[in-house]
């Protein structure tokens, strides 16, 4: 068994980076979150490819909603009001996270559809909150004095998981059902 301090290495390095995140006043985070939207909206304002690529290709574009909203739910939580020094993340605070994140994906699909060979798809914003709330959890659980590297590798690979689960089904639901465009 590893030395008590050496346990928690992970964990501890991660409260570090929570910790040096905290040090940014709550509109500092908001304004971090609308520079954060801008670069989404940009990157939506990207045409599409004329050509379909292989479908893993697609998999990893769908996937990489995941990180990219869920860094943006972690802008939006470090602006949430905080309890002992970290965001409030009870079921109010994360509700709040997730409801500003869905509106957002919601909305930059729309966007995303104006721009040509792109279009809107309810999969890749359920991408995007998936990516969000395993970022939370994460974050509730680094909250926790109790935490340690096992519960986080835990919650990390299931966020993994679950991210990438989203975004296949992302790929090939909205493949498989052509007819609803909107998928």
């Amino acid at each position: 068994m590893a030395p008590p301090e050496r346990r928690a290495r992970a964990t501890e390095a991660l409260r570090g980076v929570g910790d040096w995140l905290l040090l940014l006043p709550r509109g500092g985070a908001l304004a971090i979150a609308i520079a954060w939207m801008s670069a989404i909206a940009w990157i939506s304002s990207q045409p599409g490819d004329s050509e379909p690529g292989p479908w893993w290709r697609s998999v990893i574009w769908n996937g990489g909603h995941a990180p990219i909203f869920g860094l943006l739910g972690l802008w939006f939580a470090l602006a949430l009001p905080r309890r002992a020094g970290w965001p409030r993340l009870d079921l109010r605070g994360v509700l709040v996270v997730l409801a500003c994140v869905g509106a957002y994906a919601a909305f930059d699909e729309l966007h995303q559809s104006t721009t040509p060979l792109r279009d809107f798809s309810v999969l890749d914003v359920l991408t995007d909150l998936v990516g969000t709330a395993c970022v939370l959890w994460i974050a509730s659980y680094l909250a926790d004095h109790r935490a340690d590297d096992r519960g986080l590798a835990r919650r990390v690979i299931a966020g993994v998981a679950l991210c990438t689960l989203a975004a296949v089904c992302a790929t090939f639901v909205g493949a498989s059902f052509r007819e609803l465009p909107w998928l």
